[in-house]
């Protein structure tokens, strides 16, 4: 018998209040707990919140599946509480597109998940979780930055098609009604920024989730043929002191096979936390 025991939660709010020991550790949680304060905020419920706790009922692991095509994001643990997580929930869930979280946990649920169910894996970007408290404001670009506007939003629709295929390929693909949905949506809501230069947008920053303590940048975008200009890193700056002025840090994930990127942000002030990786399950090739 396991000394690891599943209990699932239908609604936002009890599983915040059941994760609570998550904000013991809020940076390397801010993760889990923005996604889950996002669709609370929204009135949605994730397709999957689930916890795991040990026979004295303390809680140990947890886990949320935004959609059933996202794949489920963990807390942080060890290996061997990772190893009991998958052989649980696999008793549960018959499929899972992949998993996300920080390491080691990640890569033995990931290792678990696919000797149990024979699926394939592969293996997504390795990605390093920074936080911010205080600005070093980089040499400022031309231009100046500036909150998205409504006529921005076939820019933006463009931009952030460009970034999925560049960045984040593996990633379930908006349809153009769901993409320009949640653009008027977030335009709306004052969580879009571009850096603009003679009348022309040249960079964009999202951030939409955040916490009662932390709020998240990204993505962030600029074309190809507008970098090297110091463009994002003037419109990251400035997000950034917005999010501090408002009382919180700042919250970003880089993909450590971009040096550039990771550079910039550690000049501003980013500080790395922890290092995340992200996996997805895949059917075996046939024999």
């Amino acid at each position: 018998m396991s000394n690891l025991k599943l209990r699932f939660d239908s609604g936002v709010s009890e599983f915040l209040r059941n994760s609570i020991d998550l904000e013991k550790e809020a940076s390397i949680h801010s993760f889990i707990l923005s996604l889950a304060a996002r669709y609370q905020k929204s009135g949605r419920a994730p397709t999957c919140m689930v916890r795991g706790i040990d026979k004295t009922g303390q809680f140990i692991i947890a886990g949320i599946q935004t959609e059933s095509n996202r794949p489920i994001i963990i807390s942080k643990c060890s290996e061997n509480n990772a190893r009991l997580f998958a052989r649980e929930l696999a008793t549960k869930i018959s499929d899972l597109p992949g998993v996300n979280g920080p390491v080691p946990g990640v890569d033995t649920f990931a290792k678990v998940w696919t000797e149990i169910k024979s699926c394939g894996l592969e293996s997504g970007p390795n990605l390093r979780l920074f936080e911010l408290r205080t600005v070093n404001p980089p040499r400022k670009a031309s231009g100046s930055f500036r909150v998205a506007k409504a006529k921005d939003e076939a820019v933006i629709f463009g931009w952030l098609r460009e970034f999925h295929h560049e960045a984040v390929p593996h990633d379930p693909v908006q349809s153009d009604d769901e993409l320009y949905r949640d653009i008027r949506d977030a335009t709306k809501n004052e969580q879009f920024f571009v850096w603009e230069d003679e009348g022309n947008c040249v960079s964009l920053v999202v951030s939409r989730r955040e916490t009662s303590s932390e709020r998240w940048v990204g993505p962030v975008y600029t074309p190809k043929n507008l970098r090297g200009r110091g463009y994002a890193s003037s419109l990251v700056a400035a997000v950034s002191e917005r999010i501090v002025g408002s009382g919180k840090k700042g919250m970003l994930f880089t993909d450590l096979a971009n040096p550039t990127s990771n550079g910039i942000y550690q000049k501003i002030g980013y500080n790395p936390v922890a290092d995340f990786r992200q996996f997805v399950f895949t059917s075996k090739p046939k024999t």
